[in-house]
């Protein structure tokens, strides 16, 4: 079986969510945050692009690249303007906290958005697909040199420690770059832009393992057609499914009703 990382998320977040983004394939309209978060992302990965390629790596380059990419058809025409520039703002600030704390940094970049392929063997061998934001290698003579794998995101509130060792985003990511590369990463870190907060994250045989079991019973839930929502208050209220899921939980409730009848 082969699945995607956003689609193991996606199912583990709520099971109905994943059958009408992957199944039904609903139409789903992207709201601005959406953008905001695929347009930064994009822009950190210019930052790092141009190390690669010897270019300016300048904050003045690093704005330029974002009113690029956000400043576009597909943002400006879906909407208001005051919206675009409060969050246009807000990402100055964001990419003007980055460049502060990378600029002095000796790295050297191995890798960005490296997309990559995770095999794992069972009764039924499963095939996951995802991407690490950067891999980057530690070039400072005072410290030993480190390979680190990082993930970005830009939330306001700082991440919960426990919860980010247990990720398997970042558990099979680790254990993939180890099969692609033959080596082994010094640390995985989530980086958050908005708090300038890296958490630091040392992977175990453990953390595969629990990732694994994690993964094939979410295999086994997508092969046997077993969709029931989530009871999460904070992301039903976020869904861009809400409307749909109601209306199933309502044709639900008929068909029940209908067989007591019946009965």
């Amino acid at each position: 079986m082969r699945l995607s990382m956003r689609e193991a998320l996606d199912y583990k977040d709520c099971p109905q969510l994943y059958k009408f983004r992957h199944v039904d394939f609903l139409p789903e309209r992207r709201d601005i945050k959406s953008y905001f978060k695929q347009k930064l992302r994009q822009t950190i990965s210019h930052y790092y692009f141009c190390m690669i390629d010897k270019r300016e790596k300048s904050l003045n380059n690093i704005f330029s690249k974002w009113e690029q990419l956000w400043f576009c058809p597909e943002v400006e025409e879906s909407f208001q303007e005051s919206d675009i520039r409060d969050h246009s703002n807000k990402a100055i600030s964001l990419l003007r906290n980055f460049h502060q704390y990378t600029k002095d940094e000796r790295i050297v970049p191995v890798a960005v958005d490296f997309r990559y392929e995770a095999s794992f063997d069972g009764e039924t061998n499963l095939h996951v697909t995802g991407k690490i934001d950067l891999i980057k290698v530690l070039n400072d003579k005072t410290r030993n040199k480190e390979t680190d794998l990082v993930f970005f995101s830009y939330s306001n509130h700082m991440p919960d420690e426990f919860l980010s060792k247990i990720n398997i985003n970042t558990a099979v990511a680790a254990y993939a770059f180890r099969k692609n590369f033959e080596s082994r990463e010094s640390n995985v870190i989530l980086c958050n832009i908005g708090k300038k907060h890296e958490t630091v994250i040392q992977m175990t045989g453990s953390d595969f393992v629990r990732a694994k079991k994690i993964l094939y019973n979410i295999a086994e839930g997508i092969e046997n057609r077993i969709f029931f929502p989530s009871d999460n208050k904070q992301k039903c209220g976020k869904c861009s499914f809400r409307t749909f899921c109601m209306n199933e939980k309502a044709m639900e409730d008929r068909d029940a009703i209908s067989k007591r009848h019946d009965n």
